[in-house]
C-alpha cells in the first residue's frame, strides 16, 4: 500500500505544494526518502534485473536522482 510520508500533503502534491506546506526538515526528509527509493531501484536494476528489463530504467533513475540532488542544493 502506498501512503503519504506527511499528513500535511497528498501523495500527489506538486513540488510547489510540498515547498509551501512542509517545513524545511519535512521537505528534506521527503526528498531523501525519494532519493532512497530511486537508489534502491537502481541497485535492483544492476544487481537482479536482466539487461533487457524495461520496467526499471537505470538511466531514468539516475536522472531522477540528479534532479533531487539539484533541488536540495538549490533549496
Amino acid at each position: 500500500m502506498i501512503t503519504s510520508l506527511s499528513s500535511k500533503v497528498s501523495i500527489f502534491a506538486t513540488e510547489q505544494e510540498l515547498r509551501d506546506k512542509l517545513t524545511t526538515k519535512e521537505y528534506i526528509a521527503l526528498k531523501l526518502s525519494k532519493l532512497d527509493e530511486h537508489i534502491q531501484d537502481l541497485y535492483h536494476c544492476t544487481k537482479y534485473a536482466p539487461a533487457d528489463n524495461k520496467a526499471i530504467n537505470a538511466e531514468d533513475t539516475l536522472k531522477h536522482i540528479k534532479a533531487i540532488q539539484n533541488d536540495l542544493l538549490n533549496f
